[in-house]
């Protein structure tokens, strides 16, 4: 029987490992293995990303929601305060949880034309009937959010 070493037999002549590669010759990956892994980590990039991104965003789209509903809850107040008018500014409404709540929320009237990252005035469109509609959003965030009285639009997604 031949001397073994960490099971490798070894010549007996030489003392050298027979079932071993030589030292010049390395194992690695082929070129196919290698593509597959790069592939699979960009479907996986691909997949997390877009996630973490939005997910960073929906803070900011709930901020303006909780302000949205702090507005709506304010006009309740100061239309039954006014004979059912509704208050065409923000500031009119001089409600402490409308300025806590909409603290870096933007808000504009529904005609005007806004977009994402744009100020908000603060204005609220109204009529002599009491009906109201105002946006509201936040420059981080992704969303616009729609309260229309006229058209039952209850803090609808506008983009």
């Amino acid at each position: 029987m031949l001397p073994t070493t960490r099971g490798r037999t070894l010549h007996p002549m030489h003392r050298t490992c027979l079932n071993c590669r030589s030292p010049t010759s390395r194992q690695g990956f082929t070129l196919i293995e290698v593509l597959i892994v790069v592939a699979i980590i960009g479907i996986l990039a691909a997949i997390v990303i877009p996630n973490l991104l939005a997910n960073r965003q929906r803070p900011y789209d709930v901020a303006a929601l909780q302000c949205g509903k702090a507005i709506i809850q304010a006009q309740v107040t100061y239309s039954a305060e006014h004979n059912n008018a509704a208050a065409d500014d923000v500031a009119r409404l001089g409600n402490t949880d409308v300025t806590a709540q909409c603290r870096g929320v933007e808000i504009s009237e529904i005609d005007k034309l806004t977009i994402q990252d744009s100020d908000g005035d603060g204005n609220i469109t109204t009529d002599d009937t009491g009906h109201y509609a105002f946006k509201v959003w936040h420059q981080h965030g992704h969303n616009t959010y729609v309260y229309n009285t006229w058209s039952n639009q209850h803090l609808t997604i506008l983009n």
